[in-house]
């Protein structure tokens, strides 16, 4: 943090998947489930922008994921998901293991197993 300034940030929220939007695109793994899927919602991941473009959203989202796997072996979340801003953002998060879970490729998940794998 030269400067003082933040580089990035991403929040964390308690969040599920209702079994509607759980039966849409991509997400045929959750068909034949009951409940709703629990789950991380990362609510925003930002770099500044005198940051972007060395690799610290990936490391970002490195850090967002491992904390999400911690927070899987002690609750029994299943599943992060994002809201991508744009395709590019969309793009962004499935070239790190993320697929969509809406139509429209804006709400994308990887399921905590998957993470927890890549460690």
């Amino acid at each position: 943090m030269p400067n003082g300034r933040i580089a990035a940030f991403y929040p964390l929220n308690a969040h599920r998947i209702e079994l509607d939007v759980a039966a849409g695109v991509g997400a045929a793994a959750f068909s034949s489930r009951k409940y709703p899927i629990p789950s991380v919602l990362i609510s925003r991941l930002a770099v500044d922008c005198g940051y972007q473009g060395q690799g610290i959203g990936a490391l970002t989202l490195a850090d967002a994921l491992g904390v999400c796997a911690t927070v899987s072996e002690e609750i029994g979340v299943e599943v992060v998901v994002v809201d991508a801003i744009d395709p590019g953002a969309a793009a962004f998060y499935q070239l790190h293991g993320f697929a969509r879970l809406t139509a429209d490729g804006r709400r994308l998940y990887v399921t905590t197993k998957h993470v927890r794998a890549g460690r």
